[in-house]
């Protein structure tokens, strides 16, 4: 009696795999639900963002309780000490059925999302093109437009000319690995980025319709495919400017032109010509495309030897990519379609401390070794959409890169909740004029042995270590030159014994 029922339900689980798999041929997909400004959300715990959430990366295993229940149910009855042959013909067969489920539901996963995507697509033509820009480190006060003298940066200030500039805007950390994670997944570097890398921007904005790419270094993951990017062309490790190798979508050639010492090929001409590779192709297919174009200006073993004039030219060089980028969007007749965003992933590393008190790097601001202060977490940032943003538009809004995934994210059109995170869309900016919300931010600090800086309103706490904390009124003291933690011990105490704010997560 035991066996015929468990063949039975062994016939069952294969049949249903088979009804499934042959559901994947007869998605039908959903209706589109109208678009919604993430900006109207902020108050909610719930981020809009799109799909049918992320792809399933093809060495995941997909569980099937039920079926490895009753695998151990009949391998721990008492029967199967008796009739050993047969329990291990059910087992192989269980696991049999076991493998064409899980590939049946696997193919039914990815062909709903598929649909979903194409669905996603016609939404998507509503939306800007988006280029983000990125640079491992700059100081607030590296670019002419945020008031360096000592370099020029036409480009960079050519772009601040045509969008919008933010003069409070911050790193997600003063270590830009931590710093590239929070923008990519909008959250604070006091939460968890690994459960989050699934929705990740590449991933949101791939699914919500775009073709995605990313061109320069990158450190997350050397497979960039299973963070959402359909292309990458660039680097998983750190190089010089002029590098004997690149990798291409998961294959590594050679640059010959560099090998042995050649200097013929900067990374930023090589950059380049994928980036136009990559533009012209999008161009002609007519898709909405996000491309994020990353350089790691400061790479170096012995960062504590980069001169006054190299780190000029490395600035400037920055500033040379981000024109060519813009000239070819230009060139392909692209400007008006497309959001361009720069900014940074940290400010200056601590060992360029003597550089950077002597150009003014970061203006006004002070520049610690412990990398917590605003000269360590303040950063450039430029946006700009000639449809919709204003010219030579300053913003005074506290913001940070947690809040480029949800802007974004608006622009795309994204429509379904999926997870909250820290930050929230800009749009309502230029949109409906209206000013930011006082909001928390937290910050760690690989340089201070994870000391810990808060920022609530006006008000910035740090703790260093375990008897050191300092207060400042950045309303009035925005170079942090008064600590106020003797006089302020309620504010400081209600600052540092708060929990951090961090993304809720299902």
């Amino acid at each position: 009696m035991f066996w015929r029922q468990a063949m039975k339900m062994i016939w069952g689980c294969l049949y249903l795999a088979m009804m499934v798999s042959v559901g994947c041929e007869q998605i039908v997909p959903p209706e589109l639900p109208p678009p919604m400004d993430v900006a109207q959300h902020d108050d909610e715990d719930e981020l809009i963002i799109p799909g049918n959430g992320p792809i399933r990366r093809t060495d995941e295993p997909l569980h099937t309780p039920l079926l490895e229940g009753l695998k151990q149910q009949i391998q721990q009855t008492p029967a199967a000490e008796e009739t050993d042959g047969a329990v291990r013909q059910l087992s192989e067969q269980l696991s049999e059925a076991d493998v064409l489920y899980s590939e049946a539901k696997q193919r039914n996963q990815l062909a709903i999302q598929q649909a979903n995507r194409q669905v996603r697509i016609g939404a998507a033509k509503q939306s800007p093109n988006l280029v983000l820009i990125t640079v491992d480190r700059l100081g607030v006060g590296d670019l002419g437009c945020y008031g360096q003298t000592h370099w020029q940066t036409p480009r960079l200030d050519e772009l601040a000319a045509s969008g919008m500039r933010f003069t409070n805007f911050y790193a997600g950390s003063g270590d830009s690995s931590a710093g590239r994670q929070c923008l990519l997944t909008g959250r604070l570097a006091v939460s968890n980025h690994s459960s989050q890398m699934a929705t990740a921007l590449p991933r949101v904005l791939w699914n919500a319709g775009y073709n995605t790419a990313m061109m320069g270094d990158w450190s997350v993951d050397s497979s960039l495919r299973s963070q959402g990017y359909e292309d990458w062309s660039g680097w998983n490790s750190p190089t010089n400017e002029y590098p004997d190798w690149a990798e291409l979508n998961g294959r590594r050639i050679t640059l010959e032109d560099n090998l042995n010492g050649g200097r013929k090929v900067r990374k930023a001409e090589f950059l380049l010509s994928e980036v136009r590779s990559f533009l012209r192709d999008r161009r002609h297919r007519g898709n909405q495309f996000f491309l994020h174009v990353a350089l790691n200006l400061f790479a170096d073993p012995d960062l504590r030897a980069v001169s006054r004039a190299d780190y000029e030219h490395r600035v400037r060089y920055a500033d040379a990519l981000a024109g060519g980028v813009l000239d070819t969007l230009h060139e392909l007749g692209l400007t008006s379609h497309t959001c361009v965003c720069f900014t940074a992933d940290a400010g200056p590393h601590p060992a360029l401390s003597d550089v950077v008190k002597e150009t003014r790097s970061v203006g006004e601001f002070r520049f610690s070794d412990h990398g917590l202060s605003e000269g360590n977490l303040r950063v450039p940032c430029l946006l700009r959409w000639p449809r919709e943003m204003p010219t030579s538009f300053v913003s005074d809004a506290v913001i940070g890169v947690w809040d480029v995934l949800p802007t974004f994210s608006a622009l795309a059109w994204v429509t379904r909740p999926v997870v909250r995170i820290d930050g929230v869309t800009l749009t309502s900016l230029w949109r409906q004029k209206l000013p930011m919300a006082e909001r928390r931010f937290a910050w760690r600090s690989a340089f201070a042995g994870n000391g810990l800086a808060v920022r609530d309103g006006h008000w910035k706490a740090l703790q260093l270590t375990d008897s050191r904390h300092e207060l400042f009124g950045l309303n009035t003291d925005p170079a942090e030159q008064h600590d106020l933690a003797a006089d302020q011990p309620e504010i400081l105490k209600r600052l540092l014994s708060a929990e951090p704010p961090a993304a809720a997560t299902r």
